[in-house]
């Protein structure tokens, strides 16, 4: 096979792949007044983000492929810690 054919053949069936990657970049303005407040805590917008934002849109994720049944999903973990990177793997069966 050559370079542009990406997969394995498996008992007559070949498997294809495409990456296609949806970043998010995570940014805060904090104000430099908040710093010298004792109860501030600097990484609070990252705590908001791990257990109030993220996993909302990994569910809004997986909510839209499983409407289309021809399509599966999983987690894919290679090893990177779910804080900075989640893989899903979407097989068209």
């Amino acid at each position: 096979m050559d370079r542009q054919t990406l997969g394995a053949v498996r008992a007559g069936m070949e498997t294809r792949e495409k990456t296609f990657l949806l970043r998010f970049t995570l940014e805060a303005q904090i104000p430099e007044a908040l710093f010298e407040e004792e109860d501030f805590e600097e990484d609070a917008w990252l705590d908001e983000w791990e257990v109030d934002i993220k996993p909302g849109l990994i569910r809004a994720v997986f909510a839209q492929l499983r409407a289309t049944p021809a399509w599966s999903a999983r987690v894919r973990n290679r090893g990177v810690s779910p804080l900075d990177e989640i893989e899903i793997v979407v097989t068209r069966r």
